[in-house]
């Protein structure tokens, strides 16, 4: 009785092992398919563009303070999203193999006292730890999405902060900066309406604000266009071909997986064909033959059953929505650019001195793609929270 109870720890420790390896695995695949894909299409934006090179400069002083902020809320809504993947790929692991214990529970192997009492020990541990991986999925997913939202506002306000100053430093900033931290105490999708809130604010206190010789200079304009409206264009770009190239290689995976399971049905079906109908699981059939048909029930469970993984996580990807919404958003940025180069003096950058008209102009196109990214932004709390896949009729 004790040592089959000790026989618990072993188990415990192998899926220990073998769920750490698979987070490790899939996060160095993810970290490689991001490096491969980063900052692709920037170049080519800019030299349609025809902008003017800008040097890389460190932020103003007296926005150091947000920068600070918001790095603080980007790492921790990086922090989060790596804890819900890493959860997410415990999860799949711990289904997978229980799948293979299955499996081998179903071959000679099994026979063994100890073998199957270490296999129905290590069934039970991978569906709990799959459970408790689940559970801490669900927690990281839902701060990891309140975190994103508090970074993605806050890089906003540094933007703002760069082509109109004193709008951070104005009598209603305290008051627009408890709206921001407000949005925090929502998770479900009021979130949203908190989100709307928070900018119909912030943009209305931007646009009363008058018009001085430090906002929307040359520099600032130039900085601006830069590292947010053409660094997002080629973001966009950039996650589109990240997104179509997983998308394939997993349709190839899930293709070659089909395969492998129909011809190993296939074979089944010939090996009970050859035994004239009466086969029956206590029948031992020695050579090549005998362990052949030993070998097709758990291979072909095992295969079934990464099949079905595959096929779940390749439908309920919410990788479509997000191609989708980014194709939509890229086609709105470049009506935004033809505008923007219709109306401003992009060319004569940094140098030139911008007039007060001129600054009105660049300040209302910045808002209105200030109003693009809290869009998306928005569809991506909604793409985060509540993307499914529609199967009715």
């Amino acid at each position: 009785m004790l040592l089959n109870i000790l026989l618990a720890v072993p188990a415990t420790l192998f899926l220990v092992v073998v769920m750490e390896a698979a987070v490790r695995l899939v996060s160095a695949f993810r970290k490689r398919d991001y490096v491969r894909h980063e900052d692709k299409a920037s170049a080519d934006i800019r030299a349609k563009l025809a902008l003017p090179e800008y040097q890389p400069a460190d932020w103003p002083r007296d926005l150091e303070p947000i920068s600070q902020r918001f790095r603080i809320a980007h790492q921790k809504a990086i922090g989060e999203q790596t804890s819900y993947h890493s959860a997410v790929v415990r999860s799949a692991t711990c289904l997978a193999l229980t799948f293979c214990a299955m499996a081998i529970s179903t071959t000679r192997l099994s026979r063994e006292h100890s073998v199957h009492i270490a296999l129905v020990w290590f069934e039970v541990l991978a569906l709990i730890a799959l459970f408790l991986n689940w559970r801490a999925g669900t927690r990281a997913n839902r701060i990891w999405i309140t975190q994103r939202i508090q970074a993605e506002l806050l890089r906003q306000d540094q933007f703002i902060g760069l082509l109109v100053p004193e709008t951070l430093h104005s009598k209603s900033a305290a008051e627009i900066e408890a709206k921001r931290l407000a949005i925090s105490q929502h998770t479900g999708l009021e979130v949203v309406d908190a989100i709307r809130d928070y900018w119909a604010s912030r943009r209305q206190q931007v646009e009363a604000s008058p018009i001085t010789t430090s906002d929307v200079t040359g520099t600032a304009l130039l900085r601006y266009l830069h590292t947010r409206p053409v660094r997002q264009l080629g973001w966009f770009n950039d996650s589109i071909a990240r997104l179509e190239h997983n998308a394939h290689a997993r349709e190839r995976r899930l293709r070659k997986l089909f395969i492998a399971a129909l011809v190993l049905a296939i074979l089944k079906l010939v090996m009970a064909l050859r035994q004239g109908g009466e086969m029956h699981h206590d029948t031992i059939t020695t050579g090549f033959m005998g362990n052949l048909e030993a070998g097709l029930m758990p291979l072909l469970i095992i295969v079934i059953g990464w099949s079905a993984t595959e096929a779940a996580y390749y439908l309920n990807q919410n990788a479509r929505s997000l191609i989708h919404r980014y194709r939509t958003q890229i086609a709105r940025m470049g009506r935004w650019f033809t505008q923007a180069k219709a109306e401003l003096p992009l060319s004569a950058l940094p140098s030139v001195e911008l007039e007060p008209a001129t600054k009105q102009k660049a300040r209302a196109l910045a808002l209105e793609f200030e109003d693009l990214m809290v869009e998306e932004l928005v569809d991506w709390v909604y793409i985060a929270k509540l993307d499914a896949l529609e199967i009715a009729p």
